[in-house]
């Protein structure tokens, strides 16, 4: 009889998929990227659960003198959805050492303010007589 796979949360399924792809690309999670993955691992897992929470209930929650309100699982499960993306910004995949490709347009604007710097400086000391 062959063991039965015990059964992944969310989170651990979303954890194994990028691990798996940073293997794939021969990377290795350093303790930050490590940390971040812990982070999005529980907050998947607790969108699961309030999803289902909400799910179960209903989005709008009526309270016994009539007042209907929006189910406070769905506003945490809103704020868990804004905030994973900047967690996962902060797992790099492929080359983490390099950073972020540089964008051509603001590196000729800079070079340009910069350029421009570097002339008033010299004839300000032309002026001064240095």
């Amino acid at each position: 009889m062959t063991a039965r796979k015990p059964k992944q949360t969310p989170g651990q399924r979303l954890r194994a998929e990028i691990v798996a792809e940073m293997a794939e690309a021969q990377v290795i999670p350093d303790s930050k990227e490590s940390a971040l993955l812990d982070a999005v691992q529980t907050m998947v897992d607790r969108m699961a659960e309030l999803d289902a929470i909400v799910t179960r209930d209903g989005p709008i929650l009526t309270s016994v003198t009539g007042t209907q309100r929006v189910h406070p699982g769905l506003v945490e499960f809103r704020q868990l959805a804004g905030t994973l993306p900047r967690m996962l910004a902060g797992v790099v995949i492929g080359d983490s050492s390099s950073g972020p490709p540089k964008d051509a347009t603001k590196q000729r604007a800079a070079n340009a303010r910069w350029a421009r710097r570097d002339q008033l400086r010299s004839a300000q000391a032309a002026r001064a007589g240095l």
